[in-house]
């Protein structure tokens, strides 16, 4: 993922923390940590000849990790085919909308464009969490699947997952659910099944479960 660092600096503070090595490989130490209590914070180990990210951290707003990925072992070819960096989205059920570029009118012109067509919608997001993509799909086979809305919303770094689907295709999920650093919040409103995942702290998915309502073009959703 390309990262915007001064769209990022809003929510996050950067600290460069010094060189390292991992894998072999000359490194550069930094932390995002977090400004509010809405994300978690990340250390990083960035390559010093080509940005490569070779160790990444999730940690808690105490310092404690909660989830680490890093090489062991990295090898780099000496060329890269130019197809390797072509975007592909999964199908044609996926509308991606783009929020980073436009300036503020524009930005929320663009949400009320993006939402008037929603089923579902926050009425409220966490500071700094806007919608990146949303998809409708069918889940499940047989001659009739079941319908699904799925919104994404991110900061920039962490993101946050939102399926939507019709009770009674699976065990009614309610409550809070964690999975390692993941954590989730399940309820059920008029008939459906609300589940929201993400690498963020339970109280950022139970805002984004509780907040969650059918949409009208007449009611975008507000940022707080």
């Amino acid at each position: 993922a390309q990262w915007d660092i001064n769209a990022l600096q809003k929510w996050y503070r950067l600290s460069v923390a010094g060189a390292d090595r991992v894998a072999g490989r000359s490194c550069q130490r930094m932390q995002l940590i977090p400004k509010d209590r809405h994300r978690y914070g990340y250390r990083l180990c960035v390559d010093s000849e080509n940005a490569m990210l070779l160790d990444a951290g999730l940690v808690d707003r105490q310092g404690k990790v909660l989830e680490r990925m890093m090489f062991t072992d990295i090898r780099y070819p000496e060329t890269f085919a130019d197809a390797l960096f072509v975007q592909r989205v999964p199908d044609q059920s996926w509308q991606v909308v783009r929020m980073g570029a436009e300036s503020e009118s524009n930005k929320q012109a663009a949400k009320a464009k993006a939402y008037g067509g929603l089923r579902w919608m926050p009425a409220s997001v966490p500071p700094g969490f806007d919608l990146h993509h949303r998809r409708f799909m069918a889940v499940g086979s047989g001659t009739q699947p079941v319908k699904a809305e799925q919104l994404v919303y991110s900061d920039g770094i962490a993101s946050v997952s939102i399926f939507i689907e019709s009770v009674g295709r699976s065990p009614e999920i309610v409550g809070p659910i964690r999975m390692g650093a993941m954590h989730g919040y399940g309820r059920v409103q008029s008939g459906q099944q609300i589940m929201v995942v993400g690498d963020v702290p339970a109280a950022t998915v139970q805002w984004f479960a509780e907040e969650l309502e059918r949409a009208t073009t007449e009611s975008p959703a507000k940022a707080q």
